[in-house]
């Protein structure tokens, strides 16, 4: 091979050579144990985009977006995220505006002992600005135990508060630089077992 001219004296070695000389049992015993080996997240994956605004006063969880997936064995496990940017209707009064994650009417959350506090996975108690959103991101790996097509939610209510929870905007949504538009996302991924 000829000498590359570096410093360090480096072979050059030519495409040819890289490979010509790997043996095809070596090459089919590392394809089975690639195939042997857990897959991990894999190409099963499912994201829904809300572009919209949205608003809710219930007091009761209403969907903001779903997304269903097809799990391709009944052992997998499915990471649900979301994010999920939600505002406040009055500057003066505390709001208490909740997020959570579902699978079908099943809330993925589960504290202990909640009692007649909302159960969520996220959410603001706080007092808040006109023009103030804040992203709520839960994420949780669910195992559904199913292989056939499972629904997910992201969902928001305002829980015991009065008021409206305003999704994907500011309570001020003026037409203007200083205020925000944005989107809420669910991204479903299988896991292998």
């Amino acid at each position: 091979m000829p000498d590359t001219g570096a410093p360090w004296n480096l072979p050059y070695v030519s495409s040819s050579e890289l490979v010509a000389d790997w043996p095809t049992d070596n090459q089919s015993q590392m394809e089975a144990i690639a195939d042997a080996l857990p897959r991990g997240i894999g190409p099963n994956i499912v994201q829904t985009v809300e572009t919209g605004t949205f608003s809710t006063s219930s007091s009761s969880y209403v969907d903001v977006l779903t997304a269903s997936i097809t799990p391709t064995t009944n052992t997998a496990k499915i990471l649900v995220m979301a994010m999920v940017p939600v505002s406040y209707s009055d500057s003066n009064t505390v709001r208490s505006g909740k997020v959570s994650l579902f699978r079908g009417a099943v809330n993925l959350s589960s504290p202990d002992t909640p009692g007649s506090r909302t159960v969520a996975m996220g959410g603001i108690n706080v007092y808040t600005i006109d023009s103030a959103v804040t992203t709520v991101t839960p994420v949780f790996l669910d195992s559904p135990a199913s292989s056939s097509s499972v629904t997910y939610s992201a969902a928001v209510t305002m829980g015991g508060s009065s008021g409206t929870m305003y999704v994907n905007r500011g309570v001020d949504d003026t037409d203007t630089a200083s205020r925000l538009r944005t989107v809420t996302t669910l991204t479903l991924i299988e896991v292998a077992a």
